[in-house]
Formats: C-alpha cells, sequence, structure tokens
C-alpha cells in the first residue's frame, strides 16, 4: 500500500528535492498514477526519514521550510544528542591557525562526548569532522545526493561517516550540487546542535548565514577570535555579542548551562551588510 511516507519521498525523487516545487504538488494535490509511483519506490534503496515519521528531529520542524524527507546513511541515533551537538562551521580556505584550532577543539569536544555537525566542504568542514569521527561523533549534512561525493577529496571521509556516524541530505541520490542548496544546507546545520561554532571564517563566508539561522532558532552561537587586521567574521560576530570562545571547555559550559556566560540577545543580520 503507498502510504504517506511514500508519496513524500517519491514527491522528493521527481521533483529532485526541491522544496518549493514538492509544496506547490502538495498544495495542488498533485494527481499521479499508482503502479509507476509504487514500480520506482521499490528500487529506492536509501534510507529516508520524513516531516510525518515519529524519528524525524523536533527542532528541524521550527526552521522555515522544513524538509518533507531526510535522506540518510549511517546512525540515526545520532539525532537524538541536539542537546550536546556542536555545528562547526567556516572557511574553504582556512589558514593553519584555523586548521590548528578547528582540529584541536573538534577533537577535544568528540572526546568529550559531543557530536560534531558540519556541512563536508572542504577546509574548516572536513577537518571538525575527520576528528568527530574518529570518536564516532559525527554528522554530515550535504548539498547533493548521498551517491555523490563532493567534492571528491573528502570521498573517504564521506564513506567512513556514512558507516560510523551519520549522513543527511533532503536531496534524494543523483542530485548534483547546486549554488542554491548549500543556504538551504546551511539552516539544518544551525538547528541540529545547540551550539554553534565558527573556528575561522571571512566576510563573504556562508558561515555568517548558518550563525544567523541559530541565533534566530535561539540557539547559541561562538566564535573563535582572529587577527584583528584581517577579515574575519569571527571577530565581528563577537563584537555583535556572540560568545568569545578561548578554550573548548567554553563550549562544554554553554552546552551544560544554556545562555552561559550570557551573549547580548543581537542577530548576525543587524550589520550582515558591513560584512
Amino acid at each position: 500500500m503507498f502510504k504517506g511516507r511514500d508519496l513524500l519521498a517519491y514527491l522528493s525523487i521527481i521533483y529532485r528535492g526541491e522544496w518549493g516545487e514538492m509544496m506547490k504538488a502538495i498544495k495542488n494535490r498533485q494527481k499521479f498514477d499508482i503502479p509507476p509511483a509504487e514500480e520506482r519506490m521499490s528500487k529506492v534503496k536509501r534510507r529516508y526519514l520524513t516531516l510525518i515519521d515519529p524519528e524525524y528531529p523536533e527542532n528541524f520542524k521550527e526552521v522555515n521550510n522544513p524538509p518533507f524527507v531526510l535522506w540518510y546513511e549511517g546512525n540515526l541515533e545520532l539525532l537524538k544528542n541536539y542537546s550536546n551537538a556542536v555545528t562547526i562551521v567556516g572557511s574553504r580556505e582556512c589558514s593553519e591557525y584555523g586548521r590548528k584550532t578547528t582540529k584541536r577543539f573538534a577533537s577535544e569536544l568528540a572526546e568529550a562526548g559531543t557530536t560534531i555537525v558540519s556541512g563536508l566542504a572542504k577546509g574548516i568542514d572536513a577537518i571538525a569532522l575527520k576528528e568527530g569521527i574518529r570518536y564516532n561523533k559525527a554528522i554530515a549534512v550535504l548539498g547533493n545526493g548521498i551517491d555523490i561525493n563532493y567534492p571528491n577529496e573528502n570521498k573517504e571521509l564521506q564513506e567512513k561517516i556514512a558507516r560510523d556516524g551519520l549522513i543527511l541530505s533532503e536531496y534524494p541520490d543523483g542530485v548534483a550540487p547546486m549554488a542554491h542548496h548549500f543556504p538551504e544546507r546551511n539552516r539544518l546545520l544551525a538547528t541540529l546542535s545547540r551550539f554553534t561554532l565558527l573556528t575561522e571564517a571571512h566576510s563573504r563566508s556562508g558561515s555568517l548565514i548558518t550563525a544567523n539561522i541559530a541565533l534566530k532558532a535561539g540557539n547559541d552561537v561562538g566564535a573563535i577570535p582572529y587577527h584583528i587586521d584581517e577579515d574575519s567574521v569571527c571577530n565581528y560576530l563577537i563584537q555583535q555579542g556572540a560568545y568569545c570562545v578561548l578554550e573548548p571547555r567554553d563550549v562544554l559550559e554553554s552546552l551544560r548551562y544554556p545562555g552561559y556566560p550570557g551573549a547580548a540577545a543581537k542577530t548576525a543580520d543587524e550589520g550582515a551588510g558591513k560584512a
């Protein structure tokens, strides 16, 4: 029998995970032939969660345009670790300072039992996830189908996370990465954890989008300070009221005591045009 969750997954496949197209089809009560749809779904091997499944993350329901379908590979139990998870994001082209800092923070946080969430881009994302998966504490969110390795240099890392951590995407297999997918992905990164940490990012980085979404969702945002004579979203966010994070224990304290040490209630978009 073709159930509601099957319909959502089928819509995700035929509309390639595009939320707007799926919503239009649902609103218009689009009709389709059941037998061909059932046949196509019978060939789907990738596991998935839908908005109507009891395991669907409650925090995702609060975001703008909550994904109708989450395609996944790996340990779904990691989704239950929201209150003890940290999203680490930053620049693709990072400095040696950024690499060392990210590696240290991600390693110590994961060793302490914290799940590391990031986007599997090269640079900061990959560094953070490599440390998290050492402890089987990594969630990677993609802007493409799970069967696609993007960037290809992270293929081995993606396979390891799929085996020992969790890979998530709202895009079904076969969907290539596109520019507009990544801001959409960022809304999931920002709501998968209670704390978002920027370890190194520049003014054109999409990390600012992730930080702003996290703040609007009521989650904590922290940043590691950078050289004052260089372009830094981290310094900007600290100036705007984000936590100035100097040690991994600063993040752990925030997770243990939400609101500590009391960042100002400013949002990143108050001055995003200046960044």
